[in-house]
């Protein structure tokens, strides 16, 4: 009764009925995840739960880098990140519109939105520049990544990050204001994304996660921190979360702040700069311009506060 009288009380009236208006887009959002998405959300979170209570949670390799349980809990945080921008551009679409379509372009992967982005740029020459804006836009999204991730994993770490990251992050956006202010009446193509927490993808990342782990350590103990910057630089040509992960668990012990925060830097400038070629060889010189103006104009700021400060 007591249940009862809450759901009937006027203060708790409005519920009833703002789910009842919320009814038709509710219903639109559930119909835009297919079964598999679902599934796929199911079939990983069952198998993290059994997973980890088998997994060995201390290190399995001799140079001490390697922990299973810890790797699958990293790549599950990975792929929930960007699971939340996957169901943004499955479930708004278009409706996003072209700013927030690319913020979740981004959250997903900004490797992956920039070769579909660059992709539709092929032959097009009037949406260039609200392609380069969403590029632009994405970078800004991985800028933000990265520095939650490696504050999430070891805080102090952001007392030396949050500059540059800052600074880049800024400059990466007011690069895709500019491009936008340009926009008007210009097509915005949709982003086609995969569901980051597939099994299958959630396996890949924790596997890479654990190779970048071990062979950053590897590479520290046979050639110190310039080891590590080379792993990082080799690691960020595809990709920034592995080497942020490896890097931000290092530092606790072997790796030094400053060592840390140069390897972080390193390979997101150069996941930028692999992303600048891959624009310019799948979607052309134009729109390789327009972004490739922009990423450097954010790795020069970057750059510059990294010096200084």
């Amino acid at each position: 009764m007591r249940s009862w009288a809450i759901w009937t009380s006027p203060s708790a009236a409005p519920w009833p009925t703002l789910l009842l208006a919320l009814r038709e887009p509710l219903h639109r959002w559930i119909a835009a995840l297919r079964w598999e998405d679902i599934r796929a959300v199911l079939i990983l979170l069952a198998m993290s739960f059994l997973l980890l209570p088998v997994l060995p949670n201390r290190t399995i390799d001799p140079w001490d880098s390697v922990n299973p349980a810890r790797i699958w809990l990293l790549a599950i945080l990975i792929a929930s990140i960007s699971f939340g921008g996957y169901v943004a551009v499955r479930v708004f679409g278009q409706r996003l519109g072209i700013v927030m379509a690319a913020l979740a372009g981004g959250l997903t992967s900004s490797t992956a939105t920039t070769l579909a982005l660059a992709r539709l740029g092929q032959g097009a020459a009037a949406s260039d520049r609200p392609l380069a804006a969403r590029i632009l836009i994405s970078c800004v999204v991985m800028v933000v990544r990265v520095g939650v991730v490696a504050t999430l994993l070891n805080a102090p770490l952001l007392a030396d990050l949050w500059l540059p990251l800052t600074v880049g992050g800024s400059a990466f956006a007011i690069a895709a204001l500019v491009l936008l202010f340009h926009t008007s009446g210009h097509p915005h193509p949709v982003i086609h994304a995969a569901n980051p927490l597939e099994l299958g993808m959630a396996i890949k990342l924790a596997l890479a996660i654990g190779i970048i782990m071990l062979a950053s350590q590897v590479v520290q103990d046979q050639f110190g921190s310039a080891g590590v910057l080379l792993v990082a630089a080799v690691s960020g040509i595809v990709d920034v979360d592995a080497i942020t992960i490896s890097v931000a668990n290092m530092e606790n012990s072997q790796l030094g702040a400053e060592t840390a925060v140069q390897a972080i830097a390193l390979a997101v400038g150069v996941n930028t700069l692999s992303k600048v070629a891959m624009v310019f060889w799948v979607g052309g010189a134009r729109l390789g311009r327009y972004v490739g103006m922009g990423s450097a104009a954010a790795l020069a700021a970057a750059g510059a506060a990294l010096a200084v400060f």
